[in-house]
């Protein structure tokens, strides 16, 4: 069921740029004024709390501010707000970049960085709902934020405490898997009418990580920024630049999905040969997940999220990509020449034009797209410093 009271675009901008000032205020009046939300929620400590978690990864873990849980007033009274900041320290970068498949604890399978850095305050957010019980609950966040709101969303759509729920994400990473995406964008307390994706074209953390993670809502639902010709600017991450882009805009406004390349291609093959030389951007990536999705089909059909559940904590998206390649090929003549269309596709687009094809194995298979990770992590970094 959808939601009647939404936030407006730009109101779920102003929340997603309040949670990051939580790490050095406690002034959530303050904080609500300056981004011109304290006539919707309240600030009084009754009705109001800070949370923090634990991000990072590899014995870097530290415990950071992460945002704010408040019940609302005006045309929010007995709903609540979730908002989750996005990364801002190097600790979160590592939660970003550490993506092997892990349980979320609701049946599903999601980005294991994401999903502990989640758990670190997932209490919090429960206490807070058995208290105030509200009717409503809006999930927002930016980047790394919206990540987590997209769990919290999860989390509490699945619970004992279960409430109808929106969510409302700016640049947010690519959370879960196929069976995640598909359970909250059919979920009566959430649903795809009720998730809101707002992302520009050219920010490269919006197409993190590849595949086998999907963006929630499915099939179709985000609202898609077109720019700067769709080549990747990190300085389209930025919150600021989103809060910019949905002024003065509606949901009706922003509700459209990008081109025909996030379609299903029929003809990815041809997509790939014409797609040129070096330089990312989001057709690019596009095409390859496509091309990847068909792979998987092709060789697992209804057994690869079997694999992924096997796998989870192991198999890094990277190991299972090399996996699914490396087994197509060796299935038919014809799977082969396919994968080396991709293998050439993927060294093409990272700048490796020039070069023969090497053997397909295992590790040559590897070294592709670990080149591309490469790229792609490098240019989220520069992104994520940008954040706010």
């Amino acid at each position: 069921m959808m939601v009647k009271t939404l936030l407006k675009p730009n109101e779920a901008a102003n929340a997603a740029r309040t949670a990051y000032e939580f790490r050095g205020s406690n002034d959530l009046f303050s904080v609500y004024q300056e981004y011109e939300i304290s006539e919707l929620f309240r600030s009084d400590h009754n009705s109001s709390e800070l949370f923090s978690g634990k991000a990072g990864a590899f014995g870097f873990k530290t415990s950071i501010g992460f945002g704010v849980l408040a019940m609302g007033k005006g045309r929010f009274e007995n709903q609540a707000l979730l908002a989750c900041r996005g990364t801002a320290t190097f600790q979160d970068v590592l939660t970003d970049l550490n993506p092997s498949p892990r349980g979320t604890g609701t049946g599903s399978v999601a980005h294991s960085g994401f999903v502990r850095n989640f758990a670190s305050f997932k209490s919090n957010i429960h206490r807070f709902i058995s208290i105030h019980r509200p009717e409503v609950i809006h999930c927002v966040g930016h980047s790394l934020g919206g990540a987590l709101a997209t769990l919290a969303a999860d989390s509490i759509i699945h619970s004992s405490q279960a409430t109808q729920t929106v969510l409302y994400t700016f640049g947010c990473p690519r959370v879960g898997t196929q069976g995640f995406a598909q359970k909250l964008s059919s979920h009566r307390l959430l649903g795809k009418d009720n998730i809101h994706r707002v992302y520009h074209s050219s920010d490269p953390v919006a197409m993190l990580p590849l595949w086998p993670f999907v963006h929630v809502p499915l099939p179709t639902g985000e609202c898609y920024i077109g720019c700067d010709g769709f080549a990747f600017n990190p300085m389209k991450h930025s919150m600021l630049q989103y809060a910019k882009s949905v002024s003065g805009k509606t949901w009706l406004d922003l509700k459209r999905p990008h081109p025909t390349w996030n379609s299903r291609y029929q003809g990815w093959v041809k997509a790939m040969e014409n797609a040129g030389g070096g330089g990312l951007s989001l057709a690019k990536l596009s095409i390859l997940n496509v091309a990847l999705n068909y792979m998987s089909r092709k060789v697992f059909k209804l057994s690869f999220q079997a694999f992924i559940t096997a796998g989870m904590g192991v198999m890094t998206p990277l190991d299972q990509i090399s996996y699914l390649l490396d087994k197509a090929a060796h299935v038919s003549t014809e799977n082969k020449g396919l994968v080396a269309k991709i293998v050439s596709y993927v060294l093409r687009i990272c700048g490796y034009s020039g070069l023969a094809l090497p053997t397909l194995t295992l590790a040559s298979i590897y070294h592709a797209f670990r080149t591309l990770i490469r790229l792609l992590n490098g240019m989220a970094r520069l992104a994520m410093n940008a954040a706010h």
